[in-house]
């Protein structure tokens, strides 16, 4: 553990000079040769700091003033964003934060680009050619990173908030403060898609009414393209009175219900909408307020684009879409002409792309597999000669599924990430198996927080 000593060194007058931005957005900065992660702080300003906990790693800390402040340093727009949990990155500006985010995957990608220079060294040395006494640097044997953006605010179609009463009586509904169980109430959250946003006022004069307000655990509020869902989690049985003051409400504000409770998701018997979302032109996915969907609508479809425009999928190009979800690239490349195997691990999501693809005649194949087992893995790889398998794994990866790919069988791998070091494990692993990056690019799918996702694309090498 850092030492101790180290920390109380520390004066009111001591300055810290923040060197680098760490991944997950904090300024670091080195005292006696302890690190320091510094909430709220950039590169190049010098804060003094208040220390919030010591760890292995070293020492966490949150900035509480400021000598110098960096030129990217710009005044958040949540006026919660100092307590809550949900941003890390609105005191800098968008242009900033995507340029660190790119930097981030570059940096997860160095081992890897470290492998493509082996690799030409490897195959000139098979050729009898001297290899270069100057390498360059690493991330030159790899594609440029592209980026993705969205709009900064007013993204996030779906969110969670906690619902919670004070010793004082006053009503939360809000996010978890950063590391804490906390719950930062709020009244407005600029991030949220704004039809989320205008619900919230409602919400804190209906929850007093109800005689169950004691008892709900979480309020999870989604927007579709044309339709608004909210499910309620209940702790006990609500009441009749409950029941109706809610339906009322969605009645009001034109929102779907559905109730969650110990053993299961039920939809409310008054909905008269249900929610979708738009994939392709004529094309739209409808979903469960449980069920998987990327929360930034503009990303999602610029992914979507990106993973056609990779492929080109043309009429019998066979493409196997592992972890499909709902059929969020099996139904476009299925439109497109391909003809798509979709496998996904939840039984519900299967047949709820199977429904998807039935509303639209396409002729997919659905299947649900675990993509974490090696019989299931080579049984569906075997199955025959695929032209394109499409991953868009959870933050865990597809490690295994990148382990049993070869190009001789696989001719094209189009990888979507929602975790850059995994997605880094799993690219030395494509790698290894003879394939080589064609493109990458960095989705900012979350801004104003330090989470990034990767799309790319492999072919043989």
């Amino acid at each position: 553990m850092a030492s101790r000593a180290h920390a109380t060194h520390i004066t009111a007058e001591t300055w810290f000079t923040i060197e680098a931005l760490t991944h997950d957005g904090r300024g670091l900065a080195y005292h006696h040769k302890t690190p320091y992660f510094i909430d709220n702080a950039l590169p190049q300003e010098r804060v003094q700091i208040k220390i919030l906990q010591e760890q292995a790693q070293g020492i966490e800390a949150r900035a509480c003033a400021w000598e110098q402040t960096s030129p990217q340093r710009v005044l958040p727009s949540c006026a919660h964003y100092a307590a809550c949990g949900g941003c890390q990155l609105q005191h800098l500006a968008i242009e900033a934060q995507r340029l660190h985010k790119k930097a981030h995957l570059a940096q997860q990608l160095r081992p890897l680009s470290k492998k493509v220079t082996q690799k030409v060294v490897a195959s000139q040395l098979s050729l009898k050619r001297k290899p270069p006494k100057k390498m360059g640097p690493l991330q030159s044997q790899l594609p440029e990173i592209q980026v993705l953006t969205s709009p900064a605010w007013g993204y996030r179609r779906r969110a969670r908030l906690g619902v919670k009463w004070t010793r004082t009586g006053e009503l939360l509904i809000g996010f978890r403060e950063a590391k804490s169980a906390h719950l930062t109430g709020i009244h407005a959250c600029p991030v949220l898609d704004p039809r989320l946003n205008a619900l919230l006022p409602s919400l804190y004069t209906l929850i007093p009414e109800l005689e169950c307000k004691r008892t709900l655990g979480h309020l999870e509020l989604i927007a579709g393209d044309a339709h608004l869902g909210l499910l309620v989690r209940h702790l006990k049985p609500l009441s009749h009175r409950d029941l109706q003051a809610w339906r009322a409400w969605g009645k009001q504000h034109q929102v779907a219900l559905w109730w969650q409770d110990a053993q299961a998701v039920t939809q409310d018997p008054d909905n008269s909408f249900s929610l979708s979302y738009q994939v392709l032109d004529g094309i739209a996915l409808q979903f469960q307020p449980a069920d998987f969907i990327q929360v930034n609508a503009s990303i999602n479809q610029e992914l979507v684009q990106a993973v056609l425009a990779a492929l080109n999928p043309q009429a019998k190009m066979r493409v196997l879409d592992l972890f499909s979800g709902l059929g969020n690239f099996a139904l476009p490349l299925a439109a497109q002409g391909a003809q798509v195997t979709a496998v996904e691990g939840l039984e519900s999501l299967v047949a709820r792309g199977q429904a998807n693809a039935q509303t639209y005649d396409l002729a997919i194949k659905w299947h649900c597999a675990d993509l974490y087992q090696t019989d299931a893995v080579q049984t569906l790889l075997n199955k025959t000669q695929w032209d394109a398998v499409v991953l868009d794994p959870p933050r865990t990866g597809a490690r295994l599924v990148c382990q049993n790919l070869h190009p001789r069988q696989v001719a094209q791998v189009v990888y979507i990430s929602c975790h850059p070091a995994t997605f880094a494990r799993d690219a030395q692993a494509l790698l290894t198996q003879g394939y080589q990056l064609q493109s990458l690019a960095m989705a900012d799918m979350f801004p104003q927080t330090a989470h990034a996702e990767v799309f790319a694309h492999f072919v043989p090498a």
